[in-house]
């Protein structure tokens, strides 16, 4: 397919593989060749989340063109945006509808697999950040190039917000049966939220669960930490805006780097719908 943006898929049972081009330009049907007789291994990720129905993407009425709607095309030349926050994946996260396409999947000719995701600290402060590492591992026959996404939601926010947002993400290049550890850094921007009643950037401080993903859905280990004022601060959930607590915290690291836990698997679009680019039965 070469479109811009996520399109109704009814014949995709019908088909044993889809390969999504964006905008290839003029070198397009080199780079769809070099794809398909195997010269290229694919490892894009969607920049958007493809829904199973049209109805699933927005919380308001939408309509084809050139009928007027809330959500699309807009009534009288403006579209409302009433989804806030909420937008992409983090609706479907929100509400629970399942995706036909997460955001940030993508399939390959080979495999990857991660193991021995950790943080670097089990308490940090917006300032100091974290690290979060995992180890990539290229199972199959191909060189490939996997993306790794870090997702951080908060445990108890005292605003509306999504149950996970993404915070970084690092792209790497591993051979065939080779092992690359990957790390992400996670600033201060991956915990702000903006503070409409006061005009500013607010912390919300407290628990935050760091999860490691290969999407929004595949979600391969997950990690709680605490996000404090300074690493001295007892344990205790508390907002106050940037303004107010200030700027100066201690840059000294607070615990050791946890290891993940149980694996949080959320299952993502199945090989047997997507259908393998690779050919697998």
């Amino acid at each position: 397919m070469t479109v811009r943006s996520p399109v109704a898929m009814p014949w995709l049972s019908a088909v044993p593989a889809v390969l999504q081009l964006w905008f290839p330009g003029q070198e397009g049907g080199r780079a769809l060749a070099n794809v398909l007789f195997g010269e290229t291994n694919p490892s894009g990720k969607t920049p958007v989340t493809f829904a199973e129905s049209l109805e699933d993407y927005l919380p308001q009425e939408v309509a084809s063109l050139p009928d007027g709607a809330r959500g699309f095309p807009g009534v009288d030349g403006t579209v409302h945006y009433d989804e806030g926050v909420f937008a992409g994946y983090r609706h479907f996260d929100a509400n629970d509808v399942e995706p036909l396409f997460p955001f940030g999947h993508g399939l390959s000719y080979t495999d990857f697999e991660y193991e021995n995701a950790s943080v670097s600290r089990a308490a940090t402060t917006p300032e100091d950040g974290l690290t979060v590492s995992v180890d990539v591992t290229n199972t199959g026959d191909r060189d490939g190039a996997e993306a790794v996404q870090v997702y951080v939601g908060a445990v108890d926010s005292s605003v509306e917000r999504p149950p996970k947002e993404l915070a970084g993400f690092q792209k790497v290049d591993v051979a065939a049966g080779e092992t690359e550890t990957v790390s992400v850094d996670i600033d201060r921007e991956a915990f702000r939220y903006w503070d409409e009643e006061a005009d500013e950037w607010a912390v919300d401080y407290g628990e935050y669960e760091v999860s490691v993903a290969a999407s929004s859905r595949d979600v391969h280990a997950t990690e709680r930490i605490e996000l404090r004022e300074s690493v001295q601060q007892s344990a205790g959930t508390t907002t106050e805006t940037e303004s107010e607590t200030g700027t100066e915290t201690e840059s000294e690291s607070a615990g050791s780097a946890p290891g993940f836990g149980v694996v949080a698997a959320a299952a993502a679009v199945t090989a047997s719908v997507v259908g393998r680019l690779r050919g697998d039965d």
